[in-house]
């Protein structure tokens, strides 16, 4: 069976290269072309329809095709992120930022842009005040130190992390003079953190390990970001989870609302609820309301979201998500039950999914931003007694093989 990704690289050999790219962006300062997405070389109107027929094909070779409905867009194709950044690496005595390309071996693994075409104009415009201040001897002690370069937000309002291995008085001065250059009008910044590190530098924020609350110092400006769906305003701090296209968070939760169907005498039981936004969105379509999450922060966020929201039969907890746990949180669920799963990318725990289904929730919406667990956990459902009744592929992620694939399960009769 072929994976999804070499349909898609198959589909996007297939389509001309589109002539109308900026020179500028998605090339290094050498002049060569980045790899890593296909917006440096096509549209978006060209990469939709091969997106569109890869998941088709992908789908087809697992379930009828009447069960997959067509791939939605995309409200922009280009210049979506949230969030996006960039890495500081050494050359010499010459500190650079760049993303990560593990195929570029003649400079390690660095790749240098001018623009990236999948990022907002206001990341950009961070990444370029950085680049040019790098030099500055009142910023050596903090780019001695700095692992990553973090921006969040969009074209009106956003965050700046810059994670740092260390801690000093020096380092912290250093970092303070950064933030009144990202700051300084005209500006879209509204806050800086320093998020100080000794982890061995895999990940950006941290060691990895989502159980961990990511400690920041605030250096300037606001608490956290927000945004609105659905007429409802959300609020998440700087180091919480988000979707990456919030442009696209319309579709994505009245696709998830669609499939749902909710219940105003049943209960909602929203894992891996981030800060809240599918349990807030829903809660005044059902009794009741458990949101349950790993991270403190987004928990946090959640309960706030609430408050603000006057959702008061919506409850949020902490919680692992292994089985023990889910079965504790299922056991404070009145029924009618019904169950919305949008977990990471290595999808979700061993025995989660048999226990979810011996609760017989009447309606259960999966989401899959890694669509090749896809099959493995269908399977789990099938097998447990549950059909898929419909699936919508949703492009959340243009420019990149990724997609978001939001199916409907109900149980067999």
């Amino acid at each position: 069976m072929d994976t999804y990704k070499e349909l898609l690289q198959q589909a996007l050999r297939t389509v001309p290269p589109a002539p109308d790219q900026s020179r500028d962006a998605c090339t290094t300062p050498s002049g060569r072309r980045c790899s890593l997405c296909s917006a440096s070389r096509m549209s978006y109107e060209s990469e939709l329809p091969a997106k569109r027929d890869a998941i088709q094909q992908f789908w087809a070779q697992q379930y009828p095709a009447s069960l997959l409905q067509p791939l939605l867009a995309s409200p922009p194709g280009r210049m979506y992120r949230s969030i996006s950044k960039r890495k500081l690496f050494v050359q010499g005595r010459e500190a650079v930022l760049g993303l990560i390309d593990p195929d570029e071996v003649e400079t390690g693994g660095i790749l240098q842009v001018n623009a990236c075409a999948i990022e907002p104009t206001s990341h950009q415009d961070v990444y370029r005040r950085v680049l040019g201040v790098m030099s500055s001897p009142a910023l050596r002690t903090l780019f001695s130190v700095l692992r990553y370069l973090i921006v969040r937000g969009d074209d009106r309002n956003t965050l700046v992390l810059l994670s740092v291995s260390g801690s000093s008085p020096s380092l912290l001065k250093s970092a303070n003079a950064l933030s009144k250059i990202l700051t300084a009008a005209p500006s879209t910044v509204r806050g800086v953190y320093l998020h100080e590190d000794e982890s061995d530098g895999r990940y950006y924020l941290g060691s990895g390990d989502p159980a961990g609350r990511t400690t920041l110092r605030k250096l300037y400006g606001v608490q956290g970001l927000q945004h609105e769906v659905g007429g409802k305003r959300f609020f998440y701090p700087p180091a919480s989870f988000s979707q990456v296209n919030h442009s696209a968070l319309t579709v994505l939760t009245e696709t998830v609302r669609t499939l749902l169907q909710p219940d105003p005498e049943g209960t909602l039981l929203d894992l891996y609820c981030g800060y809240g936004l599918f349990g807030l969105l829903f809660a005044g379509s059902f009794k009741h309301v458990l949101g349950a999450d790993i991270s403190p922060d987004s928990i946090s966020a959640a309960k706030d979201n609430a408050l603000r929201q006057a959702a008061h039969n919506a409850r949020f907890v902490r919680s692992s998500l292994d089985e023990d746990s889910v079965e504790t949180l299922l056991r404070r669920c009145r029924p009618p039950l019904s169950v919305i799963l949008d977990p990471p990318r290595r999808g979700t725990a061993e025995g989660i999914l048999p226990l979810l289904a011996a609760y017989s929730p009447s309606r259960v919406v999966h989401l899959f931003c890694n669509i090749e667990r896809m099959p493995e956990e269908l399977k789990q459902w099938e097998q447990e007694g549950y059909r898929v009744e419909t699936a919508v592929p949703i492009d959340m992620f243009p420019g990149t093989a990724a997609l978001e694939v939001v199916v409907g399960l109900t149980r067999r009769l």
